[in-house]
């Protein structure tokens, strides 16, 4: 985004959002991956409420707290472009200064600079690498003992894994994502990959699908835990639709 296509944004969630869709996050699945890996909060939990929390930063509805601000600073690419930090934080100290909360902080927020960038990509790189090579750029920012310890796995391809719950019924807001399901393979083999997944989804006027990564989900079939590749729904206009989905009852209720 050159200087004077951001420089015309004066609130700060416009700018977010900008940013999020020229760096390919349309659905925040991606992002909200590389978020909880910033943030060291690993599991479903987390991750769904990293979807909705981006959701709604980026639709303005709420403003992120400084730590959560100082994360998503580091997921998202700012460096390398003059000026474009200096005014994400002034907009950011801008936008919170209306809820009047830590006024005795500094409104503006200095995010460090240096090395942020290499942090970022390594921490998005980290679903690609092997996985001698991953847990090395998993110990440059702190957090691979903890992935080593938590909900996630790392397989022998060295996939950083969300555990993938099926959810019966989901209700969500126009904007809002969250894994619905996920596909299998035959028991104990690795996850089929997005495109085919993708081939065997059903349309839906409502929203639409992504991926969601690579995982494990329990299976009453394999007798307990198998390889899954977790299926994401975004919602895009209201409505309500009831499918069947791996031989699984799903509702969507969008508002």
């Amino acid at each position: 985004m050159p200087r004077q296509h951001w420089e015309k944004f004066d609130k700060w969630h416009e700018l977010l959002d900008a940013l999020c869709a020229e760096q390919g996050h349309f659905d925040n699945a991606g992002l909200a991956s590389i978020f909880c890996t910033v943030t060291n909060n690993n599991g479903q939990a987390n991750y769904d409420a990293a979807l909705k929390n981006l959701a709604n930063w980026r639709r303005g509805v709420h403003i992120p707290s400084r730590k959560n601000f100082l994360a998503l600073s580091k997921a998202i690419e700012l460096q390398g472009r003059d000026g474009l930090l200096d005014r994400w934080n002034k907009l950011y100290g801008e936008a919170r200064k209306p809820t009047g909360d830590e006024s005795a902080e500094p409104s503006v927020l200095s995010v460090e600079k240096d090395g942020d960038r290499a942090i970022r990509t390594a921490i998005y790189s980290t679903r690609w690498v092997s996985g001698v090579t991953m847990v090395m750029v998993l110990a440059v920012v702190g957090a691979g003992a903890y992935l080593l310890n938590s909900g996630y796995y790392i397989s022998a391809e060295g996939i950083r894994a969300i555990d993938v719950e099926y959810r019966k019924a989901v209700s969500l807001r126009v904007g809002e994502s969250s894994v619905i399901h996920g596909a299998r393979s035959d028991c104990g083999e690795r996850a089929p990959n997005w495109e085919v997944t993708q081939s065997k989804l059903p349309s839906l006027p409502i929203g639409t699908w992504s991926d969601g990564g690579e995982g494990k989900r329990y299976s009453r079939a394999c007798g307990g835990p198998t390889p899954a590749r977790g299926v994401v729904f975004t919602a895009t206009q209201s409505g309500l639709e009831q499918f069947l989905l791996y031989g699984d009852s799903v509702t969507i209720n969008v508002e």
